[in-house]
């Protein structure tokens, strides 16, 4: 009984089947249906490239949201917020931003600008270990205790702010940070 089932199915798919075939040909002939071209295969591969980043509004975004922060380091919304506006994951890229500031206001020769900078630089690379790690959880770790290796990167833009204080931009790859 179910063999018999099974043939009379069968029977019936193949001729819905050749009657569409049939109805496709029909149609091309008559022109109702206009063939398709073939499809000639590449010469070579076109790159995209990315849009550029504006880096100013990502600086202000990324950067308010690291000061806010600061206010209230145990905010899991805040860290969700930074990692977010941080973490390009499409790139598997990391932005990040870091404050310096000199010890003394009367400095402000090269020297005292490179030590800002340096301290900034280091500041925004531990934010850039937060984001990454905050991107797996964002309870964990702690503000304050985090422990990382990171090779490479870059910094994108600086801005000198009032009070002597420096503000460093950075891009790192997310695999360039290890635990």
């Amino acid at each position: 009984m179910l063999q018999k089932r099974l043939f009379i199915a069968l029977i019936l798919l193949t001729s819905v089947s050749l009657l569409l075939f049939c109805e496709k040909k029909e149609k091309l002939e008559t022109g109702e249906i206009a063939p398709q071209p073939e499809v000639q295969p590449f010469d070579s591969v076109t790159t995209i490239k990315p849009a550029p980043l504006n880096y100013d509004s990502l600086y202000q975004m990324i950067s308010a949201i690291t000061d806010s922060l600061l206010q209230n380091p145990t905010d899991i919304a805040l860290r969700r917020q930074l990692v977010s506006a941080g973490y390009d994951t499409l790139w598997e890229t990391i932005f990040a931003v870091g404050f310096g500031k000199s010890s003394d206001k009367a400095t402000t020769g090269a020297v005292d600008q490179k030590f800002i900078e340096q301290a900034a630089t280091a500041d925004a690379y531990r934010w850039a270990a937060y984001i990454k790690l905050w991107h797996q959880d964002a309870s964990d770790p702690e503000f304050g205790s985090i422990s990382t290796n990171i090779s490479g990167g870059r910094i994108v833009t600086k801005k000198i702010l009032y009070d002597n204080r420096m503000a460093v931009m950075i891009e790192v790859k997310a695999d360039q940070i290890s635990k």
